[in-house]
């Protein structure tokens, strides 16, 4: 199939659609732009998927003109009978489905990365490359799947790059990518640079390597999944860890950015933001001596999830194309209350902390001057 569409915006900017290259039986519509040298960088490639041209390819052109513009077009040539109404809707379900595709999980080695991949490989997975700090757990969980095992530390951008080379060299295109890595600590200003930054690298630098790394051979794919694991931390804060709380923000805010500014492309991009989860992330802290109990009850209010119902709270989302993933559905609703009146909010998280530390010494006490 050969076909063209001839696009023409207010300000006497053209565009023009032409392909007949197929992606997974597919046909894949790259997009030109024909205007002034300096606005030749606008127009990135485009891909829409389907059956001749439909409602579908009309969308994702709109989606890549500068919002405000009414586009109006029309077909200026076809060697196939345009597509029925029945194309219009948005492919989601079926597109997103893990039947036969390439998955790399990072933080793989234990529980929620560990059950995201078994959980990929019990969807069908063609390939589960399984990432861990601890290669030997990598590995482990690996062979239970008969995926790949890896280790390698996710603060090292080269590390993240030849694991994306190798795992397009070996098993073809990445169709999902899990940026999952991560671990609590404890404490607030009086926490040193050093383990601040060292949180931010993986918590947020990992997550952009990732995406670095591996968009543009998703984009060349015709598109790709991202889902980073952030917290409902990211959402809301973790009393007694001011690292956790800034860096699990700010992973939510990158992945608000990756699905606003790559969705044109193809990407699709969720955020795992649970509550307490039934992990060894408190085991692993560096403060785990330090807790006594308290930071697992930090967000145990509402139940303990195991990670095999996590992980398929985001097979689900993922399915349905569907950014927060809140397996705690409470969260929704301290959003909601946060967004609508944040002083009342603030005012019962620190009811919230006195309580937690009844008897105990509140976090910032440690910045008061000793005596």
């Amino acid at each position: 199939m050969k076909a063209a569409i001839a696009f023409q915006v207010p300000d006497q900017h053209h565009f023009s659609v032409s392909g007949d290259v197929a992606i997974r039986g597919d046909p894949v519509f790259c997009l030109s732009y024909h205007g002034p040298v300096n606005r030749e960088q606008r127009a990135k490639r485009m891909v829409a998927v389907g059956s001749g041209f439909s409602c579908e390819l009309e969308h994702a052109l709109k989606e890549l003109i500068p919002f405000g513009m009414v586009v109006q077009g029309h077909r200026v040539e076809t060697t196939q009978a345009a597509a029925g109404p029945e194309v219009c809707e948005r492919r989601s379900v079926a597109d997103m489905e893990l039947k036969d595709r390439v998955v790399v999980v990072t933080g793989a080695g234990s529980g929620i990365g560990e059950a995201i991949a078994k959980a990929a490989h019990n969807e069908g997975a063609r390939h589960v490359v399984v990432v861990d700090l601890n290669g030997d757990q990598a590995e482990r969980v690996a062979s239970e799947i008969g995926g790949t095992g890896v280790g390698l530390d996710v603060r090292d951008e080269s590390a993240i790059q030849k694991l994306v080379e190798d795992t397009l060299a070996a098993h073809g295109p990445i169709d999902l990518f899990v940026s999952n890595a991560g671990y609590v600590t404890i404490g607030g200003l009086e926490d040193s640079n050093e383990r601040i930054e060292k949180m931010w690298e993986v918590h947020v630098m990992s997550h952009i390597y990732a995406a670095r790394a591996v968009l543009p051979s998703m984009i060349a794919n015709g598109g790709g999944y991202l889902l980073n694991t952030a917290s409902a931390a990211g959402l809301l804060t973790q009393i007694g860890s001011l690292a956790y709380s800034v860096t699990k923000h700010a992973a939510v805010g990158l992945a608000e950015f990756l699905s606003v500014t790559h969705h044109h492309q193809g990407i699709r991009v969720s955020v795992l933001c649970p509550q307490a989860v039934e992990t060894n992330i408190m085991a692993n802290s560096p403060d785990a001596e330090r807790r006594n109990g308290m930071a697992g009850g930090v967000a145990a209010g509402d139940g303990i999830k195991s990670a095999a119902d996590v992980a398929q709270d985001c097979i689900d989302a993922i399915r349905a194309e569907k950014f927060h993933i809140l397996p705690h559905p409470e969260v929704a609703t301290y959003m909601e209350r946060k967004a609508t009146d944040v002083d009342r909010w603030l005012s019962g998280m620190r009811r919230f902390q006195a309580v937690l530390y009844t008897d105990r010494v509140l976090p910032g006490d440690a910045m008061a001057p000793q005596p």
